[in-house]
């Protein structure tokens, strides 16, 4: 979020940013002095992100939108690839991100705000912006049909949304009622007639009392997700997903994670290779998307605790 073509299997290794034994990482030539978030895959060997928005107006808040780029040779340094707007039915003034697409790319969802929203109660001068998920749908050549979802609420937020392999199932971030701590991981079925099931908490073998965020679910239906539960920073996490349920999450090593914020995991479908984010020491901007390769792909390191 098929196959994308990198004639580049063996070419850059020697210019990677980061090595070990078993991963590899290189910091993206699209990347800028401000921030490059929430990498996905999207048709015809192009990754959809999302950059913060040149002409915000409102100083205070950074609202980013969704842009796209060619993959091929991304990795080069001297890479001058050109990076656009993903959709101007999709992009507005305000704040999109987040996004992930069904298999045949005709339906995408997608983190939105309106800056007019916000949470009743909050006492800060800024007040809190509500997140939604939208979808819409590819018709003619248009994205149509914007909507947000039946569950999203004025009251809290709800975002990252990330699908099943089979794509049946929404996982997202929400701080809705129920949730363990700041921010937890829930699923609901994706229903005919723009209809989804009630949100069910993924519960405390992957919720703690802090943040669970930014879901990803791999070709397995193993979860990938970032959680700030053994530091103050957000680190990525596997959930292998075993007998109908998720085991108990593990930390995935060095280089992925670092003593920054590491987070919005995607690896491409039976591949050991995808993206992350990271505003580790030594990027481009506020936070940059990094690629990683890595041989016989595992999370061994401890378990996360409560």
């Amino acid at each position: 979020m098929k196959v994308i073509v990198f004639i580049i299997s063996f070419l850059f290794l020697n210019d990677l940013t980061s090595q070990n034994v078993r991963y590899k990482i290189k910091n993206l030539s699209l990347n800028t002095k401000d921030s490059e978030i929430a990498p996905t895959f999207y048709k015809n060997n192009t990754l959809v992100f999302a950059r913060p928005i040149t002409n915000n107006s409102n100083k205070r808040l950074k609202f980013f939108n969704l842009f796209k780029t060619d993959e091929t040779n991304l990795l080069y340094s001297n890479s001058t690839k050109k990076v656009t707007p993903f959709s101007n039915e999709i992009n507005t003034l305000f704040h999109e991100s987040n996004a992930v697409f069904s298999k045949d790319y005709n339906t995408i969802y997608f983190t939105k705000t309106n800056a007019k929203k916000r949470r009743p109660g909050k006492k800060d001068s800024e007040g809190s912006i509500v997140l939604k998920i939208y979808t819409a749908n590819y018709i003619n050549g248009k994205w149509k049909n914007i909507r947000e979802l039946p569950f999203n609420s004025d009251n809290y937020s709800i975002g990252h949304p990330a699908l099943s392999n089979d794509g049946k199932k929404l996982f997202f971030t929400s701080n809705m009622p129920g949730t363990h701590g700041e921010s937890d991981l829930f699923v609901v079925d994706i229903l005919d007639n723009n209809k989804y099931s009630t949100p069910k908490n993924l519960g405390r073998q992957i919720n703690s009392s802090k943040k669970e965020m930014f879901p990803f679910i791999d070709e397995n239906n193993n979860l990938y997700f970032s959680s700030n539960n053994n530091n103050e920073d957000l680190d990525i996490y596997c959930s292998k997903f075993k007998d109908g349920r998720y085991e108990k999450p593990h930390r995935l090593e060095s280089p992925i994670n670092s003593n920054a914020d590491d987070f919005g995991f995607i690896k491409k479908r039976n591949q050991n290779k995808g993206y992350f984010s990271s505003n580790r020491y030594g990027g481009k901007g506020g936070d940059d998307i990094y690629y990683f390769a890595q041989n016989n792909f595992t999370s061994r390191s401890k378990p996360s605790s409560d």
